[in-house]
């Protein structure tokens, strides 16, 4: 959202009209988003009519409006453009009246035109006058009203975004309180969504738990059934020199490992005693070559050795 200015929040906010200070009316409504200063609200003929605090398009624009006394500037245009119009109506009544007085003296075409031409030159020089103070009046009418209908535009989108951000608290569980600021009801919301979406796992969690399914991602619902097969072997009698290279695919040897010395045979025989060497063993592929090349194997980490 834009930042609106001291005056825009005081249009917008009727609660701000005695604050004097535009930093503490800034400050004060980025801290609390004009909590419990809201507009009158929309005034009929019957009374005022609660908007919870929202002003209507129309009160934003009279507000704007007089701030920057664009009523004042319209009254002046109209009385600029009446007098233009007398004076074009007076210099238009000129002619013929310099006619008519001319007609029992002998005058000239050029006489007539210089006494015309006498008579309308006030006239005429006010009505230059009164034609640019008309033009330059209305230039400043177009002007404010492009910046009353930018402020006013920003107005009532923070007055939505407020509105959309109180009903996301709402729907969210979130109480609003008179001191938060937009940041801090955002944040509320994002804790309040959070929470939920823990809570919801957890409920998933526990359903899946009890259908006999593991929970977590793939990789981890994998490696928890080979663990369950591992420990079944285990108990199952099978040796460590045949869990390895089996499950090793699968899962670390050291865990392998480490189940295998918990387990019955460990126990009743002692733990695994293969060593790292045996081990690196397993992973070993062999690979085709040539008699005369010797025999190829391949590493568990990709290096290819030949013997």
């Amino acid at each position: 959202m834009p930042e609106l200015s001291a005056d825009q929040i005081k249009q917008a906010y009727g609660g701000y009209a005695g604050w004097n200070d535009p930093a503490a009316i800034v400050a004060n409504f980025r801290e609390t988003g004009g909590e419990g200063k809201g507009g009158p609200g929309l005034t009929t003929g019957a009374g005022a009519a609660s908007t919870g605090g929202r002003q209507s398009s129309q009160d934003v624009y009279k507000g704007l409006s007089d701030q920057y006394g664009l009523g004042d500037l319209k009254s002046t245009a109209t009385s600029l453009r009446e007098q233009i119009y007398e004076i074009e109506d007076y210099l238009k009544g000129v002619e013929g009246d310099v006619q008519e007085r001319a007609g029992g003296f002998l005058m000239t075409e050029a006489q007539q035109r210089r006494l015309m031409a006498s008579e309308s030159e006030p006239s005429r020089k006010s009505l230059a006058e009164l034609s640019t103070s008309y033009g330059r009046t209305t230039s400043n009418i177009a002007s404010i009203t492009g910046d009353i209908n930018t402020q006013m535009s920003m107005i009532m989108a923070d007055q939505r975004y407020q509105e959309e951000l109180r009903r996301a608290a709402a729907s969210a569980g979130v109480s609003i309180t008179g001191s938060m600021s937009p940041e801090d009801i955002l944040t509320a919301i994002a804790g309040k969504v959070n929470e939920q979406e823990l809570w919801d796992r957890s409920i998933q969690e526990q359903q899946l738990a009890k259908s006999g399914v593991s929970a977590g991602t793939a990789t981890e619902r994998k490696s928890a059934d080979a663990l369950s097969r591992l420990q079944a072997d285990i108990q199952a009698g099978s040796p460590y020199y045949e869990l390895g290279p089996r499950y090793m695919s699968e899962l670390p040897l050291s865990q392998i490992r480490a189940e295998y010395n918990k387990g019955p045979m460990a126990k009743q025989h002692g733990g695994a005693a293969e060593t790292a060497a045996t081990e690196a063993q397993w992973g070993v592929k062999p690979k085709a070559g040539g008699d005369d090349e010797g025999i190829k194997y391949q590493l568990p980490d990709g290096t290819i050795i030949t013997l």
